[in-house]
């Protein structure tokens, strides 16, 4: 190919839609981040941003955040991702993000896998499928190399994934023999059916909407027919410490049970000895291992008990023997709570609490009641605030609180802590009710 056709044919039109896709984007950038080459993303991060982009990198410093729920998304809840200098962590995860990226490349039809057996004779074979073969390969390095992973950020690549999935099953049909051709029946067949058992569920699909987000639409929409209002949000952030001292109190005589703590036992309590299991499952109380669940094992424990009260004990350091302790400790204390329960255990990397309190070789029992889901986040706004019926602000003070009502006037005023402005319904629903600002309880 000369180099004339190639710019006429190549080069030409791919300038055509990329000038105007680039144009856009960085008057996009500049009208957000003041910087035509500076992303919105790359901003976010510069400001709030303390675990890195990349795993071969260390933690930044801690910015200062005016929000604790800000704080605690980047700092603690990011910070469950952060696998800097833990190799075999850090391989075990990357074995499992090119796992999902392999079936999500596929369409999560496995069975396409089987045609790509055919790449090493087509990588030894053939220069432009070597040269294909060689930026997927690339691209998946770089994917590995980032913090977090998703099936979805390879979605660039989707292209060049059927190219090779489409050649290397021609490659297999034409020199395979029998054996080629049936691999490449059993994959178009497989991928045919899952299509059609995908799109017949899509038809009967059905979006779920959580409870909060139809909540905060019908606020903002009632609220939005009387005149202009700010919303301030609270949350109950922090999940309740149980003190030991009253989880000892509450266990009583059940301390005469345990091989180990009966000897200091007070005299004189009723019980008998015996060796119970700390990690007992009765249908009551469940425990569950927490150090290698997915959002969609909480996803899928949620949905399959709703209704049961939830705790964690978090282990930072301790010892075997005080875990073993403190786990029957927990055990019978929960037991004696109202009501089912599901107790996950932990073992915890970093040794301080989210107020930043040194707690290295310590055990905690954490009541999860009523602890705020950080990624529910009520609070974001469209880009005119201005003429906005409804602006959704976080409660940071009353002083502060005053500056933007200030800023704002003639608008009315409301608090919402989702935590606690709600109640449940005769019919399972949840409803949340704002309180007028000079009333509420600060």
């Amino acid at each position: 190919m000369s180099w004339q056709v190639f710019l006429k044919k190549l080069v030409l039109p791919a300038l055509l839609v990329l000038m105007p896709s680039m144009g856009w984007l960085g008057y996009y950038n500049w009208r957000v981040t003041g910087n035509a080459l500076r992303l919105p993303y790359s901003e976010h991060h510069a400001q709030y941003g303390v675990v890195p982009l990349f795993v071969l990198f260390e933690k930044k410093p801690e910015p200062v955040y005016h929000d604790d729920a800000v704080k605690l998304f980047h700092v603690r809840e990011q910070g469950y991702a952060y696998r800097y200098g833990h190799w075999p962590t850090i391989w075990r995860e990357m074995g499992k993000s090119l796992l999902e990226l392999a079936r999500g490349s596929l369409g999560n039809v496995e069975l396409l896998a089987l045609p790509l057996l055919a790449l090493p004779w087509m990588f030894a074979r053939n220069r432009r499928m070597r040269f294909l073969i060689i930026v997927l390969m690339l691209l998946v390095v770089a994917l590995m190399a980032e913090t977090w992973m998703y099936a979805h950020y390879a979605s660039p690549a989707a292209g060049l994934c059927a190219v090779l999935a489409v050649v290397a099953m021609r490659w297999m049909w034409r020199g395979g023999g029998r054996a080629g051709r049936l691999l490449v029946r059993v994959a178009v067949a497989g991928s045919v059916l899952w299509a059609g058992i995908w799109w017949a569920s899509f038809f009967g699909w059905t979006n779920y909407v959580k409870p909060w987000v139809t909540e905060r639409q019908r606020i903002a929409s009632e609220l939005g027919r009387e005149g202009k209002h700010i919303v301030f949000m609270q949350y109950d952030l922090y999940r309740p410490i149980v003190p030991w001292r009253e989880i000892v109190m509450a266990v009583g005589g059940d301390l005469l049970r345990h091989p180990i703590l009966s000897p200091f036992a007070k005299p004189g309590l009723e019980g008998r000895p015996g060796v119970p299991s700390p990690i007992a499952g009765e249908s009551r109380t469940i425990w569950l291992s927490e150090n290698e669940m997915t959002n969609e094992t909480y996803q899928t424990i949620y949905n399959t008990w709703p209704d049961r009260d939830w705790w964690r004990l978090e282990r930072r350091g301790a010892s075997p023997e005080l875990e073993t302790i403190c786990r029957w400790l927990a055990d019978r204390y929960i037991r004696q709570q109202p009501g089912n329960h599901v107790v996950m255990f932990r073992d915890e990397v970093d040794n301080k609490d989210e107020t930043g309190q040194a707690l290295s070789g310590s055990i905690l029992l954490r009541h999860l009641l009523t602890r705020h889901n950080v990624h529910e986040e009520w609070v974001y706004n469209g880009a005119n605030l201005e003429d906005a019926p409804v602006i959704w602000a976080r409660d940071l003070g009353e002083k502060k609180d005053r500056a933007l009502l200030e800023h704002y006037k003639g608008r009315k005023a409301w608090i919402l802590n989702p935590d606690r402005d709600v109640e449940r319904k005769p019919d399972g629903s949840l409803r949340f009710t704002p309180r007028p600002y000079l009333q509420a309880s600060r």
